[in-house]
């Protein structure tokens, strides 16, 4: 999603994708709570019930766990990168706004714009500033 909002170069597209990130990484530290509470009924019903010496998944949750640790981080460093790019996205287009409203475009009378209303697209010139960062 944040891909085809650069390439589609309009802020809606790029604040979808900032909470759509923003969702993804929500709901996966919430999968991280609702597991913990699961494992400890599950222990509560099984190993410390029904089942009282035997621990039927071994470290099974300690893998889980692991993985869904591994996963929130992933997720927590995408919306880092999402909002960050994001910002300087915006810093871009409304940079390119505000001096496109003042060079306006000029139709002469053959129906051809002058060369003051010409500029690169929104993309091209954000590759441009960007590449300037080392």
């Amino acid at each position: 999603m944040s891909l085809i909002a650069v390439l589609n170069e309009s802020i809606p597209h790029l604040s979808a994708a900032v909470f759509t990130q923003l969702v993804v990484f929500v709901w996966t530290t919430t999968q991280i709570i609702q597991t913990e509470d699961f494992r400890q009924d599950f222990f509560r019903l099984t190993v410390n019930g029904a089942c009282r010496p035997n621990n039927l998944l071994g470290d099974y949750w300690k893998s889980r766990k692991d993985a869904e640790i591994a996963s929130a981080t992933l997720n927590g460093v995408g919306l880092f990168v999402t909002a960050f790019l994001t910002y300087k996205l915006l810093k871009v287009y409304l940079f390119l706004t505000k001096h496109s409203l003042v060079l306006t475009p000029y139709r002469s009378t053959h129906g051809k714009r002058t060369n003051a209303s010409a500029h690169p697209s929104l993309l091209t010139a954000f590759t441009s500033w960007f590449s300037r960062f080392p």
